[in-house]
């Protein structure tokens, strides 16, 4: 039986460029992230925001908004 090689390695989706493969073309786009990938985008740092205030205080509907502003500064290259 082979051991098997545990990793720490976390998939990191990057905040602003989403990556599209072109069908047929086997090459990737950067296009505007579908409603879903925001949403996902918007999700991760509110989450991050609570995690540094290490969950004490605030709420989540305020994480939430702030980091809507934060990811739509960031899409508009702001």
């Amino acid at each position: 039986m082979k051991a098997q090689k545990q990793t720490n390695e976390k998939k990191v989706t990057p905040l602003i460029t989403i990556e599209k493969t072109r069908a047929g073309s086997g090459r990737k786009t950067v296009g505007s992230p579908t409603p879903a990938e925001r949403s996902h985008m918007i999700a991760e740092a509110a989450y991050y925001m609570a995690e540094q205030r290490g969950f004490q205080g605030g709420s989540p509907q305020d994480d939430w908004l702030q980091a809507e502003k934060t990811i739509e500064a960031q899409m508009r290259g702001k």
